[in-house]
């Protein structure tokens, strides 16, 4: 019998340091920025990882605190009563604002040089501040 590792797929968050490079931050500014268009302040961020992808994400406090308390809202109803299966009918999935695909958001701001906001944040994570 042949012995293997075993574990589980896990996230990870850390603070995001003032001395924080390329190095630590992967492509963790980048993705945030294909997803809202903006960059995140490294001053009030955090680096998100997992242990099934090599992708990682630098997202501002608030948005991480949010995220963990929608995922907490979602646990409490998993493990709630069961209801009846609701539609949101406000709006159709048609009718529903949809995010570009990152493909889009690669030509629309011009990443890794193209743009100078991207330009200016790289510059600045090379050279150890962030």
């Amino acid at each position: 019998m042949r012995r293997v590792d075993v574990s589980a797929p896990q996230p990870s968050a850390s603070v995001v340091q003032p001395t924080d490079g390329a190095a630590e931050l992967g492509d963790g500014p980048i993705n945030w920025m294909r997803l809202t268009g903006a960059l995140p302040d490294p001053a009030d961020a955090y680096l998100v990882a997992t242990t099934f992808t090599d992708a990682m994400l630098e997202i501002p406090r608030a948005a991480l605190i949010e995220l963990v308390e929608q995922i907490g809202a979602l646990d409490d109803a998993a493990h709630a009563e069961p209801s009846e299966p609701r539609l949101d009918t406000a709006q159709t999935l048609s009718e529903r604002p949809r995010a570009p695909a990152v493909t889009e958001y690669d030509r629309l701001f011009g990443i890794f040089g193209r743009d100078a906001q991207v330009t200016a944040y790289i510059s600045r994570v090379l050279a150890g501040g962030a």
